[in-house]
């Protein structure tokens, strides 16, 4: 009976081994690209062994849901930054008797005058969703690529999309077939992408912007901490936005078939792939950062950081500007400073003063999201621009700046009236909320609104009513109870609702 178990569990593992995605990065060293490489002999020792490792991987018996690549170029007289080839939809693989977009991909990559020094190629076993990895997002000029090791469940899936919204998907489309609300339509790692491509976003860095996402302990109620940090889910990835490539491992490095590793070839490039291990296992929960000019910096993204900022931003409200800003946690933070530029010479916080007279109160030590809000009641010159930084202040004395956010005070007489042509309930942010809601409409020209918060009892909590303009609405939230409320935006011709999470 031993026996038996053993050869089942056996079994089960090479099984696993031979169905499970399988990936590579090549990272050039400056001064290095890929062209013009020589074949050497022995296993890894140059970049068409990793060539041969996908071919061999993406084969009808292991991955046979096609594959992609993405390179990044470093030739400044080509217009596009990035290139990619792929094979995509179920039963395709190298080798199946179609074309083979990696044949044409590898002539690139060889090609002297691309100059190419970063390359990520992913084979495919798909458990839904078509279309393929690397993912690309484009974002304030820079191209972002993703591809990952491993799945999530279709609960994660939906929750992940609800947490980004229909108006995230609108701004941001999928690569594939993913329509927004039908997470069955998306890749599941493309949604992880997303999620972590939010908080990049919002934290206006690559590394902490991961680190945010990782230690996410609220996704609309879904611990996404402890998913991570104690591998309920698979989250092993690479990442890139062309300078700086980031490797991450969530799995036991003993007895799990998602391997993660990687080596420096013929002093040249880097090399990061799944299955063998490589001379450089990364570890479980370690991040592993590599950019081409310093050696591999050794990241553990599961140490707390002082504070994970989620949001920071700023709006007006009559003739005030309100700063607004939400951490994800804190901890041994003292406190925060603001400050504030106004048509600086140059962008820097050596022209900013600080506008708050004592230093404003932190929640401290906190793992649920925590909200801010100063209210800046100086006189700002019409058409001027303004700039704030933030400041937190560690209980040891330590600091760190974020921002600078922009806003433009509006001109005190538009040179065109046109009026407001429709009734539309804008944006609200954020949400799910916890002390404030910050809620933006328009209300057409000729009529009034009236703007209504419900609970999920339908018992009003919140109502007031708008002439016509645009409006950013800041409301007090810190008594409401935790739960669902309804956002309702009412005038003579248009009728709204949106739902909204208070969370705490």
């Amino acid at each position: 009976m031993v026996r038996k178990i053993i050869l089942v569990a056996l079994i089960s593992i090479i099984m696993k081994n031979l169905f499970s995605c399988d990936m590579f990065a090549l990272i050039s060293k400056s001064g290095y690209n890929f062209a013009n490489q020589d074949s050497i002999a022995g296993e890894f020792n140059d970049i068409f062994d990793y060539y041969d490792f996908i071919k061999e991987r993406s084969d009808s018996l292991y991955q046979d849901d096609g594959y992609g690549i993405v390179t990044y170029i470093n030739n400044s007289g080509i217009s596009e930054p990035i290139q990619t080839w792929f094979k995509t939809g179920y039963d395709t693989w190298y080798g199946d008797g179609g074309v083979e977009p990696l044949d044409t991909a590898i002539e690139s990559i060889s090609d002297p005058g691309n100059e190419t020094n970063i390359v990520l190629v992913h084979a495919r076993n798909g458990t839904g969703g078509t279309g393929s990895h690397p993912f690309v997002f484009e974002f304030d000029d820079k191209f972002f690529t993703f591809m990952h090791n491993g799945a999530i469940g279709n609960s994660l899936k939906n929750r992940l999309m609800q947490y980004l919204g229909e108006t995230w998907f609108d701004d941001h489309p999928s690569n594939w077939s993913g329509i927004y609300p039908d997470y069955s339509n998306f890749i599941d790692s493309e949604l992880i992408f997303h999620y972590i491509m939010k908080h990049i976003i919002e934290q206006n860095d690559m590394q902490n912007g991961i680190s945010v996402a990782l230690n996410n302990r609220n996704v609309l109620g879904y611990d996404f901490y402890d998913m991570i940090f104690n591998a309920r889910n698979v989250i092993n990835f690479i990442i890139s936005d062309g300078e700086d490539t980031f490797a991450f491992r969530n799995t036991y490095v003993i007895g799990s078939i998602h391997n993660l590793s990687y080596e420096l070839i013929n002093g040249e490039f880097f090399a990061i792939k799944t299955l063998d291990s490589s001379e450089h296992t990364i570890q479980q929960y370690e991040m592993v950062k590599f950019n081409g000019t310093d050696a591999p910096e050794s990241l553990f993204v599961e140490e707390p950081l002082p504070v994970m900022l989620s949001s920071f931003i700023v709006n007006m409200q009559e003739n005030y500007l309100n700063i607004l800003w939400q951490t994800m946690s804190e901890t041994d933070l003292s406190g925060w400073n603001l400050y504030k530029a106004i048509d600086p010479p140059d962008i820097t916080i050596e022209y900013a003063y600080k506008i708050n007279p004592e230093l404003i109160a932190a929640e401290g030590n906190s793992n649920v999201p925590n909200e801010y809000l100063y209210i800046d009641e100086s006189e700002n010159d019409f058409g001027s621009t303004v700039h704030y930084w933030l400041e937190s202040i560690e209980i040891s004395g330590d600091s760190a700046f974020y921002g600078p956010i922009r806003f433009v005070i509006p001109e005190e007489e538009p040179l065109v009236d046109e009026g407001i042509g429709i009734t539309i309930l804008n944006n609200i942010y954020p949400n799910p909320f916890s002390n404030f809601a910050y809620i933006n409409l328009q209300i057409k020209t000729g009529e009034s609104g009236l703007l209504q918060l419900f609970n999920v009892k339908g018992q009003l909590v919140y109502q007031k009513q708008y002439l016509s303009a645009s409006h950013q609405i800041i409301i007090d939230t810190s008594k409401f109870a935790n739960g669902i409320y309804f956002c309702k935006l009412s005038t003579s011709s248009h009728k709204e609702i949106r739902k909204m999470i208070k969370i705490k």
